[in-house]
């Protein structure tokens, strides 16, 4: 089952819900757009020279090499002497669905 779901979808489905509700300020609205842009996509990788990760962890790396890796990143700066040029998040674990 795919639960991704597309930006501007989701963004239009907030600008008519707050138009229709009257409810979400413009300014609010702006806010919550701007979130969901900058957003990396699912399998995005996002070069180290544009931002680095928030938090401390693990990540899934490419090195100059153009190898890919799982690295530490933490206190703003990887671990290991990989030259890593992009990131992304790591992926969900596999879970098998469970039927009814």
């Amino acid at each position: 089952m795919d639960d991704l779901i597309s930006r501007q979808n989701l963004i239009v489905d907030l600008t008519v819900t707050a138009e229709e509700t009257k409810q979400m300020k413009v300014e609010d609205l702006k806010k919550v757009i701007n979130v969901i842009n900058n957003q990396p996509s699912a399998q995005q990788w996002i070069p180290c020279s544009e931002r680095l990760p928030d938090q401390n962890g693990k990540y899934l790396v490419v090195g100059r090499q153009k190898a890919i890796n799982i690295i530490k990143f933490d206190g703003g700066r990887w671990y290991g002497k990989w030259g890593v040029v992009a990131w992304m998040p790591m992926p969900s674990p596999y879970r098998e669905e469970v039927s009814d």
